[in-house]
């Protein structure tokens, strides 16, 4: 059975072509998302309108993970600690055209730990702390074996992605959901971790959500031909309703509102409906 990966897109207005905004204070939708309304800045934002992500001069904005989805041109990233307090080193990414780093946070979560060890049939520890029932999953390890498993359900080739935003949108801000896409992984990143910091972090930890010691996030890619209508009826009619993230009928979903950084190419059919 093909496992399938859903990811959310931040609200761009030149429709997540790799460039900055044509008018970013104006977008109100974007800042829905508590990471991007923290750090933009509209000053710098409004000076560097409509230039490629490429071509920005030292600095990125805090959306870009996102505008390169639909993007001919690749650039170079900066993954940081979200955690300011550790400051462990940060890693640099070249990013391919067409592709996106989302992030599993559904299975980095505690709350869910459990019920995905018992459906995955997984064979992980539990957290250094007995009684932890809330919040991140936090121990490397264990970040390291939930990551693994995730990303380790796609497919090159055979895996759809689905590209959504959620009620930060200017289209229905009632619905929780909005499919912006569909297209085929081509191609999915290696894992990549942040710089260790003696004495106190002495393992790589990878990259993910605020409080995760790895970068979860993988690049994932595909490439762009074609729009597709019939997207929007298979998300409406299959995966909407899904609990745990899984699609009702045959194909699996994996609901990335829940865990996992790691970049990821794609190739197949896929358009943005919007803007």
């Amino acid at each position: 059975m093909t496992t399938h990966l859903s990811t959310r897109l931040v609200w761009h207005d030149r429709a997540w072509d790799g460039h900055i905004c044509d008018h970013p204070s104006k977008n109100a939708y974007c800042i829905v998302q508590q990471h991007i309304r923290d750090g933009r800045d509209d000053d710098r934002e409004d000076k560097a309108a409509g230039l490629p992500l490429a071509e920005l001069d030292g600095w990125q904005p805090p959306c870009s993970r996102d505008p390169i989805a639909f993007s001919q041109r690749g650039y170079t990233i900066t993954h940081n600690d979200p955690l300011e307090f550790r400051q462990l080193p940060s890693v640099k990414e070249d990013i391919p055209p067409y592709s996106v780093c989302p992030s599993p946070y559904r299975w980095m979560r505690e709350e869910n730990f459990r019920i995905i060890c018992e459906d995955e049939k997984l064979d992980i520890r539990e957290s250094d702390q007995a009684d932890k029932e809330f919040g991140w999953v936090f121990e490397p390890d264990r970040q390291r074996e939930l990551l693994k498993n995730f990303w380790g359900k796609l497919e090159k080739d055979k895996s759809l992605i689905f590209f959504y935003c959620n009620h930060g949108n200017p289209l229905d801000e009632s619905q929780n959901r909005i499919l912006l896409g569909v297209s085929r992984i081509s191609q999915i990143g290696p894992q990549l971790y942040f710089g260790t910091k003696l004495p106190k972090f002495p393992t790589s930890i990878p990259f993910g959500p605020a409080a995760s010691l790895t970068t979860s996030r993988i690049r994932i890619s595909t490439s762009v031909s074609r729009v597709s209508r019939r997207a929007v009826t298979i998300q409406r009619t299959s995966c909407v309703s899904s609990r745990k993230g899984r699609c009702s009928t045959s194909p699996t979903l994996l609901n990335n509102s829940a865990t996992i950084w790691r970049s990821v190419r794609w190739n197949g059919w896929f358009s943005p409906s919007m803007p």
